[in-house]
């Protein structure tokens, strides 16, 4: 019952911050709501966890950003074979660097949390794009 109160609790205070606040703002307060309730995450270790998880957010929407170029826009029709092959290698070189920091961060994720809660990790970010996704949905 606790739990099923604080859940519908953090539901709530998600609307209101979809409606009140900067995108960024809200979505990240938000976020902040919804991995601290679902990991179940202690004081101690929230404090912990959003310093790592912070720099690991900030490296990887880098590294997607710099992922993007100019030529992803063509269509792959318009493209010659080379281009087609350059592009593929470049895709798998942002898959490969994008994995490696995932294991980088999630060697610093085990050192501030257990075993359970890191794996349960990579579920909830998941869960969390398609939260934000239906939220989005709904909102138009």
């Amino acid at each position: 019952m606790k739990t099923l109160l604080s859940y519908i609790l953090v539901m709530i205070c998600s609307v209101t911050l979809l409606v009140a606040q900067p995108d960024k703002t809200k979505i990240k307060e938000i976020k902040v709501a919804y991995f601290t309730e679902k990991l179940s995450l202690t004081k101690a270790e929230s404090e912990k966890f959003w310093k790592v998880y912070d720099q690991y957010d900030e490296e990887r929407h880098a590294l997607r950003k710099a992922a993007k170029k100019p030529e992803d826009k063509k269509k792959f029709s318009e493209m010659t074979d080379k281009e087609i092959y350059d592009f593929i290698d470049y895709s798998f070189d942002m898959k490969e660097k994008e994995l490696a920091l995932q294991k980088k961060y999630f060697v610093e994720f085990k050192k501030i949390l257990p075993a359970q809660k890191v794996v349960r990790l990579i579920h909830i970010e998941e869960q969390f794009r398609q939260y934000l996704f239906k939220q989005a949905q709904h909102k138009k």
